[in-house]
This record gives structure tokens, C-alpha cells and sequence, in this order.
């Protein structure tokens, strides 16, 4: 649509159609940053599911800020190019069908490729909450309706661990992906009836150097931090195995040597019971001392 507008009133109060639109924007970006540690809990799963080691199925995790850092600055271009609705249904719509084919991925290769989608659409739905709610709201307003935004989308990175490993549990890692559709289709709706278009146009020319110089800075950089976590994950899970490994050894060790002991104790008792028959047989102080050099002999015999 070609309709934009400012939509912040000059007497400097907050409207419904604000709240609305910027309540929207949020949502979206919630939901962006709530897929994108969601799938945390599901490695395990997904490492047995495809026959894939650690390192491999870091890249779930890793591909998914690698791909949003490289859009992010690719998105200043877009919200000045293409009105505010259709960069969010765009977005939107964008993330909705990679989180389809990530649900219903044949192999590890589909995986990846649906990882890549929902964080292209991530990358351009979290600035548009930097960017709405400052073209949206009047001066005074704007550092509360940020304040509110930051605290919606804080939220999503330390929810969506909780929430996946939940429903992980009870329906499996594909269900939990394939709920995450639902949500972004209601996005969608709920935008064509209160998302506006805000701001004014540009038509901005793209300085296609500058965009790929920092695909590969931003891209290098978070790809050399996903490898330094994805290396230090593979080292602590070989740490704790040895550790466990280590621990079923001690706990071997003791087990034998309580078995020794208690090998030890029936001996012991077998020879005390033979060293009071023949004491009630003998009768004699001496022959007492006799067979208590018996009894120490048999116990150290046996064991």
C-alpha cells in the first residue's frame, strides 16, 4: 500500500491506533526472538532424529543470529524502500514459511534451509520495533513505549527454552516448531486489520559494496563466535562424559571392593560358627587358643 503516514497526534497524547500498531510490530518480533532459542532443548533429539554429532547440529543454533546480524543492516535500506506493511506481511510471511519447513523437514539440509528463512525474517521484523515506535509516538513519548518494547522482547530468548523443552517432552520437537505456524498466520491477520502504514518513503539506491563488506565483517564475526561456542559446547559434553565415565569407574571399585567385604564377612561368620563347635566340643582353655589360630587361619585363606 501506498498510503503512508505519521500517525502521532500534535498534541503530544498516545492514541489507541499508536498502541495497536506498535503492539503488532512487537508481537512479531516476539515471535522471531522466541524461535530463535526455542530450539535449544530440541538438539538431543534432533542429533539422534538425522544421525548428526554435535558440532553439526550446533549449526542450528549458530546459522540462525549469523543470518539476522547480516540482514539487520540490509533492513535500513528496506523500511525506507517498501511501506511498513508490506516489509511486515513481507517479513512475516518470510519466517512463517521457513518455521513450515523446519516442521516438516526430510533431512538436516531442509533444517538448515528453514533456519535460514525464519532468520531472514527476523532480521528485518526486530528493527522495526526500533523504528515504528520512534515514528509512531510523540518525543516525550518515545523512551516509555521503547522501555515497553524491550521488555516484551527481552522476554522471548529466556521464554523460549522454557516453553520448547516443555513441549518437547510431551509431543516432540516437530509439534513445537509446527505451533509456532499458527501464531505467525495470526500476526499476519491481526496486521491487515491494525498495522499502518508510518513514515514517508525514500527510494533509497542500494550501495551494493557497503552491503556486501558487511555481510562479510558482521558475518565473520558471529561465525567465529558461533564456532568458539559451538567448539567450547562439544568440549563440555566430552568433560562431562569423561567425568561420568570417571565416576562409573570409582563406583565399580567400590562395588568390588564391597563385594570383597562382604565375601569377607561370610568367611568370617562360617569361621566363627566352626570355632564355637569345636570349643563346645573341647571344652579346653588351651585348645581355645588352638582354634582361634584355626579361625584366623581359615578367615585369611579364604579371603
Amino acid at each position: 500500500m501506498s498510503d503512508n503516514c505519521t500517525v502521532a497526534p500534535a498534541n503530544g497524547r498516545i492514541t489507541g491506533t499508536q498502541i495497536r500498531i506498535v503492539a503488532v510490530v512487537v508481537l512479531g518480533a516476539f515471535l522471531a526472538l522466541l524461535n530463535q532459542t526455542v530450539m535449544s532443548p530440541a538438539l538431543p533429539v534432533i542429533m539422534s532424529d538425522f544421525a548428526i554429532d554435535a558440532s553439526t547440529a550446533q549449526w542450528i543454533m549458530s546459522i540462525y543470529p549469523l543470518v539476522s546480524g547480516i540482514m539487520v543492516p540490509v533492513s535500513a535500506f528496506l523500511i525506507d524502500k517498501f511501506s511498513t506493511r508490506a516489509l511486515f506481511f513481507g517479513a512475516t510471511l518470510v519466517f512463517a514459511l521457513g518455521t513450515l519447513l523446519c516442521a516438516a523437514a526430510p533431512d538436516f539440509l531442509f533444517l538448515i534451509i528453514g533456519r535460514v528463512l525464519q532468520a531472514a525474517g527476523s532480521g528485518v521484523l526486530m528493527p522495526l520495533v526500533s523504528v515504528v515506535p520512534m515514528l509512531v509516538f510523540p518525543v516525550e513519548k518515545r523512551g516509555t513505549a521503547m522501555g515497553m518494547a524491550g521488555i516484551v522482547m527481552s522476554a522471548g530468548p529466556a521464554v523460549g527454552p522454557v516453553v520448547g523443552g516443555a513441549v518437547i517432552d510431551t509431543y516432540g520437537w516437530r509439534t513445537m516448531i509446527g505451533a509456532i505456524v499458527p501464531l505467525a498466520i495470526l500476526v499476519l491477520v491481526l496486521g491487515v486489520f491494525m498495522l499502518k502504514n508510518v513514515g514517508e518513503l525514500k527510494n533509497p539506491k542500494l550501495d551494493l559494496p557497503s552491503v556486501v563488506l558487511s555481510t562479510i565483517a558482521f558475518g565473520g564475526l558471529l561465525y567465529a563466535r558461533g564456532a568458539i561456542d559451538g567448539r567450547h559446547a562439544v568440549e563440555q559434553r566430552r568433560l562431562a562424559r569423561a567425568r561420568s565415565a570417571h565416576d562409573a569407574n570409582k563406583f565399580a571399585a567400590v562395588d568390588g571392593k564391597a563385594d570383597v567385604v562382604e565375601r569377607a564377612g561370610h568367611v568370617a561368620q562360617r569361621s566363627i560358627y566352626l570355632f564355637e563347635m569345636r570349643d563346645l566340643q573341647y571344652r579346653g582353655r588351651h585348645v581355645r587358643g588352638l582354634h582361634t589360630e584355626s579361625f584366623l587361619a581359615i578367615s585369611l585363606r579364604h579371603l
